[in-house]
């Protein structure tokens, strides 16, 4: 029964992409991952039913497809996460798990004036994890990472590496070229100079072929980061 029900519900997430439990217009599971214990964890979005813009969606289900409760354990409804501020669309195109059990999301943050890489830790139980990024340089709050790489950018790929570092790939656009890009964070959340020497940006890596288009749409990193 458990295995059926756990068919089920990727099956629900893959071809469909809705969430099971978040009922916004346009809630979409864009990424999934299992936890260490089994339990399904999916990131997406979910349209703000008060103001109408899109916010990051967070679920994680039990083995047997049910919502997990002890995410987000007091709120409307346990088992999920919605984030996001009133002025900005925001989705989550990829999560991982870093090496101490928390869940980190990246995507994208976009206004009418810009489209900038986002990147969220949330702890274990759901709670935004503050002590990444703790004083929100560039965000304006603690626990989310916005870059800007050039004018329209977006992140949809992310991985832990055995320092605890995340790596992220994406695609940014000067409004003219898309080019991939590679981003590395530290575990504080701030951009790793050691990573991508000498571009004009320490801590990113932009793939620069001439004037033609590039993408990153997945990311592995090998044994040794």
């Amino acid at each position: 029964m458990r295995k059926n029900s756990l068919i089920h519900l990727l099956l629900a997430l893959v071809t469909t992409g809705f969430f099971i439990g978040l009922e916004g217009a346009n809630s979409a599971g864009l990424a999934l991952m299992l936890d260490a214990s089994g339990k399904i964890v999916v990131a997406g979005q979910t349209n703000n039913m008060d103001n109408g813009s899109l916010d990051i969606a967070l679920a994680r289900y039990n083995k047997d497809g049910t919502l997990d409760p002890t995410l987000n354990l007091n709120s409307v409804q346990p088992g999920t996460v919605v984030f996001g501020s009133s002025t900005r669309d925001e989705t989550a195109n990829a999560v991982a798990l870093d090496l101490k059990g928390k869940i980190v999301v990246a995507g994208a943050s976009a206004s009418s004036l810009n489209d900038q890489w986002e990147i969220v830790r949330f702890n274990n139980n759901g709670s935004l994890d503050t002590t990444f990024n703790p004083t929100g340089a560039g965000s304006g709050q603690a626990g989310v990472v916005l870059l800007q790489i050039a004018n329209f950018d977006s992140a949809s790929s992310v991985a832990i590496d055995s320092q605890n570092r995340i790596v992220v790939a994406g695609t940014t656009n000067d409004g003219i070229v898309t080019r991939a890009a590679v981003a590395r964070f530290t575990e504080s959340g701030t951009l790793d100079s050691s990573f991508g020497l000498g571009s004009s940006i320490p801590g990113v890596f932009v793939l620069m072929l001439g004037n033609d288009t590039t993408r990153a749409g997945a990311l592995t990193l090998t044994q040794d980061d």
